[in-house]
Parts: C-alpha cells; sequence; structure tokens
C-alpha cells in the first residue's frame, strides 16, 4: 500500500507513495549523504592540517580562519546528520506501515457475506 497524503486541503486527488518508493528515496538518501560525508570528512582534514602547519599559515591567521570555518564545517555536519536521520527514519516509516498493513491483513475475520 504506502502513505497515502492529500497534496491540497481542497484536492479530491490523493497523493501516493509506495514502500518501494520510500525506502527507494531513504536508500538514495543515505548513499548520496555517506559520501558527502566522506568527502566533507576528507577535505576538512587537509583544510585543517594546511592551516595548523606553521611552515604554511601564520598561526594568527589561521586563528582567524579557523574561527569562521570550524562553526561552518560543524553546521555542515549536522545537516548531514539530519539527512541520515531523515533517511532512517524514512526506513522506519516504510516497515511502520507494512506491519500495520499486514496486521491489518492478518487481523481481518471476514464475516458472511463481506468477504472481500
Amino acid at each position: 500500500m504506502g502513505f497515502i497524503s492529500s497534496s491540497h486541503l481542497d484536492s479530491p486527488r490523493p497523493v501516493s507513495y509506495s514502500l518501494f518508493q520510500i525506502r527507494q528515496t531513504a536508500a538514495r538518501a543515505l548513499a548520496e549523504v555517506s559520501s558527502a560525508t566522506q568527502q566533507h570528512d576528507t577535505t576538512w582534514r587537509q583544510i585543517h592540517d594546511w592551516l595548523t602547519d606553521e611552515n604554511q599559515v601564520d598561526p594568527a591567521w589561521a586563528d582567524v580562519i579557523l574561527t569562521c570555518l570550524v562553526p561552518y564545517a560543524q553546521r555542515l555536519r549536522a545537516s548531514y546528520d539530519w539527512l541520515t536521520d531523515l533517511a532512517s527514519a524514512l526506513f522506519a516509516a516504510a516497515d511502520f506501515l507494512e506491519g500495520t498493513d499486514q496486521q491489518m491483513a492478518d487481523s481481518f475475520q471476514p464475516t458472511h457475506g463481506y468477504a472481500p
């Protein structure tokens, strides 16, 4: 089945998302955020190493630059963590919906004349 939601409160046509699409989106998000996180970590390590090498950059300038870059890097890392949490929530939602569908199917006891 999947998640069905109206695209607009007045809209008579629902929008439906299959469990496959939900899981596919979550998997793609996890793959992309994993790649981006690895690239970010590698690049940040190179920048940090260069800035903290006294032969490359004057320590006074390095402190000024790091004061600007560290919060940016932390916010970017927090964004990656948020995207990872979102993908995990999508997987959990798909599992919940699938479990609910199965529970409903398992608990349905058709009565005489009302069998599907």
